[in-house]
C-alpha cells in the first residue's frame, strides 16, 4: 500500500475516534444535567419529546378527555397487566407529554392502545419498575424526598422546584419536576413522574 493512503487511512481513524470521543462526552453531560432524583422517560418515551413518542408508538391517537383532569393517551403493555398513561397538559406540541404516570391493571380499558414492539413491563431511564421495594427506589433517586402515610400505603415524593438554579428546569423551561411513588407492604404498586401544569 502506497505511503500517501496508508497517511489517508490512519488520518480518517484518528478523525473517527476523536468524533467517537466527543460524541460520547456530549452524551454523558447530557445525561449528567440530569438531577438524581428526577427520571424523564419510560420504555423510551421522553417527557416532552413528541420524537421519541412517535418512534416507539407510530402515530399516537389524540389524547382523550378524561374528566377533570388532563387529557391522555393509555399504553398497556404486552401481558395486559400494566397500563403507562401519557399526560397532555394544554398547549404543549402534538405527542409531546410532560407527565408519565404508570400503574397496575386488572381488566383492560377501553381506550388502551398496545405497543408495536412486545414490552412487558414498563421500565423508566433509570430502572424504576413496579413491584420494586421503597430501599431500591431511594438507590436510584437518593435520599431527598418526603414522605406520607395513608394506612397501608406509603407515597414517597421527590420534588425539584428551584428554577433559577436548576439547569434541569431550565431546560424544560417548566418551574417544577415531581415524582410520587406510592408503597403497599413495601412494593412499588404505582408511580407518575414529570412537570407540573405552570
Amino acid at each position: 500500500m502506497p505511503k500517501e493512503i496508508k497517511k489517508f487511512v490512519y488520518l480518517i481513524l484518528v478523525i473517527f475516534y476523536i468524533v467517537s470521543v466527543l460524541c460520547s462526552t456530549e452524551h454523558v453531560r447530557a445525561e449528567s444535567e440530569i438531577p438524581r432524583q428526577a427520571d424523564i422517560s419510560v420504555s423510551g418515551i421522553f417527557l416532552s419529546d413528541s420524537e421519541s413518542t412517535r418512534k416507539i408508538l407510530g402515530t399516537p391517537p389524540a389524547p382523550a378527555e378524561s374528566g377533570d383532569d388532563f387529557p391522555v393517551v393509555q399504553v398497556c403493555n404486552s401481558k395486559a397487566t400494566e397500563v403507562l398513561i401519557l399526560v397532555f397538559h394544554y398547549g404543549d406540541l402534538r405527542d409531546s407529554f410532560n407527565e408519565f404516570r404508570v400503574r397496575n391493571i386488572s381488566k383492560l380499558p377501553a381506550d388502551c392502545i398496545t405497543l408495536p414492539q412486545e414490552i412487558d413491563h414498563f421500565v423508566t431511564g433509570k430502572g424504576i419498575h413496579l413491584g420494586m421495594s421503597k430501599k431500591d427506589l431511594i438507590k436510584i433517586l437518593g435520599p431527598d424526598f418526603t414522605e406520607k402515610r395513608e394506612g397501608n400505603r406509603l407515597r414517597v415524593h421527590y420534588r425539584i422546584a428551584d428554577f433559577e438554579r436548576s439547569s434541569f428546569l431550565k431546560k424544560y423551561n417548566l418551574p417544577t419536576y415531581y415524582g410520587s411513588y406510592n408503597f403497599e407492604g413495601d412494593k412499588l404498586v404505582n408511580f407518575s413522574f414529570g412537570f407540573e401544569y405552570p
